[in-house]
Formats: structure tokens, C-alpha cells, sequence
């Protein structure tokens, strides 16, 4: 039996972390980025979530807060600036 145990935990891994609920809206504007991290501050500072979950919660919405400004097409990183691609290297007065 044991033997078993050991060749199903190699093959199915043991879940780290564990399920959680948290009431979020659906999240399809930036204005519901917003709420939706509130309600994970919120959830983390009472004690509902752990501040490990509570980075991965937030890791997942900050996923949406992106898909949602490509589709918007205001692109933007993770402060909300604009993105700049430079390609073929830096430009002469960068240097």
C-alpha cells in the first residue's frame, strides 16, 4: 500500500496551498481591477487569506489588468505606463 502511495505522489503531486473563497466581481474593466484587489487586501488583512495567497490571488488579477489593457489597447505595464518596444538596439541619446 505504501508503495502505491509513493508512485501516485510522484505521478499526481500533492496540491500545494488549498482552495479558497473570495467573493470578486468579474473583472473585465480597470475599475474592477481595482475593486477586485480591495476585496483581497481586505480579505488578507482580516485574516481570510494568508499574505502568500493573497500574492497569488493578485498575481491572477494582475493577468486580467493586462489582457484587459491589450485589449483596450492601451497595452501598459504593471504601473499602467505605456509599454515601449525598442527594437535594433537603444537609440544614440540613451547612451
Amino acid at each position: 500500500m505504501r508503495a502505491a502511495e509513493i508512485v501516485l505522489g510522484r505521478i499526481w503531486p500533492a496540491r500545494k496551498g488549498r482552495a479558497i473563497e473570495l467573493a470578486l466581481p468579474d473583472v473585465r474593466t480597470a475599475v474592477d481591477v481595482t475593486t477586485a484587489m480591495a476585496a483581497v487586501i481586505k480579505a488578507m488583512s482580516v485574516g481570510d487569506l494568508s499574505p502568500e495567497e493573497a500574492i497569488a490571488v493578485s498575481a491572477v488579477i494582475e493577468g486580467q489588468r493586462r489582457a484587459i489593457a491589450n485589449l483596450d489597447g492601451t497595452g501598459g505595464d504593471a504601473e499602467g505606463a505605456p509599454t515601449v518596444r525598442i527594437e535594433g538596439g537603444l537609440p544614440p541619446d540613451a547612451m
